[in-house]
């Protein structure tokens, strides 16, 4: 009787970190928020996402739990443009 093959391996789950900076322009600013939202959900998934927007010398999180996306690299890429090269970070959970 052949052994059935191993069943494979759990995709990891990721929290895309995603950090903000004001720019002085509040309706830009606005703008540019709407903009990420509208890339997240465009990208329907299970990977956590949290924004972290700058207050005072504090980084304020905040969670999207109706908001899980699918990291790819292509999503990466959407928010850096946006965001420039530090603006989104990835860990593994």
């Amino acid at each position: 009787r052949a052994t059935p093959p191993p069943a494979p391996p759990k995709p990891k789950s990721v929290v895309v970190e995603i950090n903000f900076t004001r720019s002085g322009d509040d309706d830009a600013d606005r703008q540019k928020l709407r903009t990420i939202h509208r890339i997240l959900q465009g990208n329907p998934g299970t990977d956590a996402v949290v924004l972290y927007i700058p207050s005072g010398d504090r980084r304020v999180p905040i969670e999207f739990p109706d908001i899980p996306v699918k990291y790819s690299p292509q999503l990466h890429t959407e928010l850096s443009n946006i965001l420039g090269a530090t603006g989104v970070r990835v860990l593994e959970k």
